[in-house]
């Protein structure tokens, strides 16, 4: 099976002002990282908080821009045609900045749907909010929701334009235990499906659940990556046995 996403020599750094030094400081976010994800399959990119995952997922979707390297989906340079490549995918944070306060959730998906240019789109959103169980919320202000209904309006917005990469940022955090079991459902549909998923997180219960291999990522650099073994003690040992070599 062909590649869908392939990442080449991925590098990011950041330079921040000093208040004890007159030059910037350079920060490394991505040290040189390379690996690919076929399509349909669902990778897990698990580290500490400040690993790099979620710049990572911030450049596969267009949001920054790496300092050198390539994105590459369905072997197409996603430098050379941006706008074309992110229709391609759904990102998935906890940004609630990127929603509107004083429009509704049904008017907040109406909003992206009309610039993802989704067709039929009331009929979508009125699907979404079925399978997301929060119909009777669908005309309540963004600003009202809880957190947990915040998270599944991230999550529906993604969905929206049937995306073929489907890019998860800690997306399960806030989210109480029976939804869990929702999002398991939905995403084991959108597998079979066919849609390729990269978990980006902390949490290893979410890479026992969700993903067919994983990445450990620390410090911007890929430290271990396995297809047979996504244990609980496994992945903990890994990280540890990373921490005290550096």
């Amino acid at each position: 099976m062909n590649d869908i996403l392939k990442i080449e020599n991925l590098t990011k750094t950041f330079h921040t002002d000093s208040f004890l030094k007159k030059e910037k400081v350079k920060t490394t976010a991505l040290d040189n990282i390379s690996f690919s994800v076929k399509k349909g399959e669902s990778l897990g990119i698990l580290g500490p908080n400040g690993a790099g995952k979620s710049t990572l997922l911030r450049i596969i979707s267009a949001i920054l821009l790496p300092t050198k390297g390539h994105i590459n989906i369905n072997e197409k340079d996603l430098s050379e045609n941006p706008s074309l490549l992110k229709s391609k995918i759904g990102y998935i944070n906890s940004n609630q900045n990127s929603f509107f306060a004083r429009l509704t959730g049904y008017e907040n998906l109406s909003f992206f749907a009309v610039l993802y240019g989704v067709k039929e789109k009331d009929k979508k959103i009125n699907d979404l909010f079925e399978t997301f169980e929060i119909r009777d919320k669908r005309n309540s202000l963004f600003n009202t929701y809880s957190t947990g209904m915040k998270k599944r309006l991230s999550i529906m917005r993604a969905l929206l334009h049937t995306p073929d990469i489907l890019l998860f940022d800690e997306a399960t955090d806030s989210i109480d235990p029976l939804f869990f079991e929702k999002i398991k459902t939905i995403t084991k549909d959108l597998k079979d499906k066919g849609t390729t998923m990269v978990w980006a997180t902390h949490r290893i219960e979410e890479v026992e659940f969700f993903c067919d291999r994983v990445i450990i990522l620390d410090k911007g650099k890929i430290i271990y990556e396995t297809v047979s073994d996504l244990s609980r003690e496994s992945l903990i040992d890994k990280m540890k046995n990373n921490h005290i070599k550096n």
